[in-house]
């Protein structure tokens, strides 16, 4: 509406015209807030993952994964009621591709421990 003053008898219509446009605008708005809700859900739908599943992803120790989300490095959540830390995948991914970090999760240390010991042979009892 331009800057001019209103006469009593043009109140009516500049009334009605101004609901109007509160009618668009609050439209608008609620628009808005359903899609804002509808992307926060889908973000929140997101699979958390635990500290061993991060570690794994990262190939990282768990004091060092602690660290970095203690300092802010790395997005942790904590569930209401708990003391666990929470992780979303996605995110970890992204973290570990911006500091070019381990592009593989670190390998399986148990089976390799056991690939190890099965080379490995023992001197006759006879022998000792």
């Amino acid at each position: 509406m331009e800057n001019r003053t209103i006469s009593f008898e043009e109140l009516p219509q500049a009334t009605s015209a101004l609901q109007g446009e509160v009618k668009a605008l609050r439209n608008v708005v609620e628009q808005l807030v359903v899609e804002i809700k509808s992307s926060k859900e889908s973000e929140s739908k997101e699979d958390m993952i635990g500290i061993d599943e991060a570690c794994r992803i990262l190939g990282l120790k768990k004091p060092t994964v602690y660290h970095k989300a203690q300092k802010g490095e790395i997005n942790s959540y904590k569930p209401k009621g708990t003391k666990m830390l929470m992780f979303k995948r996605s995110e970890l991914l992204e973290w570990q591709e911006s500091k070019g970090i381990n592009k593989e999760p670190a390998p399986d240390v148990e089976a390799i421990l056991a690939s190890m010991q099965k080379g490995i042979r023992h001197k006759p009892s006879s022998i000792r």
